[in-house]
């Protein structure tokens, strides 16, 4: 979890500093920018939570101790 928060941050943060110094956007049409990904995120994960999850269950990466 901390390697993904780590990398969505970094992703937001260059994506700002192109948006507003290479494309030329104000501050606003950046964060309207930004609307469609979560969105997209948003729904991915409530898709993921909602339907996906009880089907498929989760998925153990280490044995359980004994």
């Amino acid at each position: 979890m901390l390697i993904s928060g780590t990398g969505v941050f970094g992703v937001f943060l260059f994506l700002t500093y192109y948006l507003q110094r290479t494309l030329g956007f104000s501050p606003v049409k950046t964060g309207l920018a930004f609307l469609p990904m979560m969105a997209a995120i948003v729904s991915s994960a409530t898709l993921m939570s909602t339907r996906i999850l009880p089907r498929t269950g989760r998925v153990r990466l280490y044995p359980r101790a004994c």
